[in-house]
């Protein structure tokens, strides 16, 4: 199968460009992740206070930013593959990976929008009250 017969050169040279700033943002994401457990490790051999309260919260963190990072890293390899290929099964699995990254971004994103609009009302009953 050919490249034209998935896409035209124009979407090809776009698909290779968001492969592109999606591999750069996985590393990314992968040295963050390795940053922030280099600090809490850190922090709890210093003895550092709330160091260890921290492994939770870095966990959870760190979970979710692997699982985000392997997903752009995943759908930058099979779409750079594709189109080298041609292959429309490698670039239906690349799309299926950018899905699972924007569904995450996206519940994350209604949660934090949640947990600020809680904020906000706690802080208006707060300031009722007093």
């Amino acid at each position: 199968m050919e490249n034209a017969t998935l896409v035209n050169e124009q979407s090809r040279e776009r698909l290779l460009k968001s492969a592109q700033w999606s591999r750069y943002l996985a590393i990314i994401s992968f040295v963050g992740l390795a940053l922030s457990v280099i600090q809490t490790v850190v922090g709890i051999v210093v003895g550092q206070d709330g160091a260890a309260s921290g492994i939770i919260g870095l966990v959870i963190s760190g979970v979710i930013t692997f699982i985000m990072a392997s997903n752009l890293m995943n759908y930058s390899k099979l779409t750079k593959l594709s189109m080298e290929t041609g292959d429309g099964a490698q670039l239906s699995q690349a799309f299926y990976h950018m899905k699972i990254y924007f569904t995450i971004m996206g519940v994350l994103c209604i949660i934090m929008i949640s947990l600020l609009v809680l904020g906000i009302l706690i802080a208006l009953l707060v300031g009722l009250l007093q």
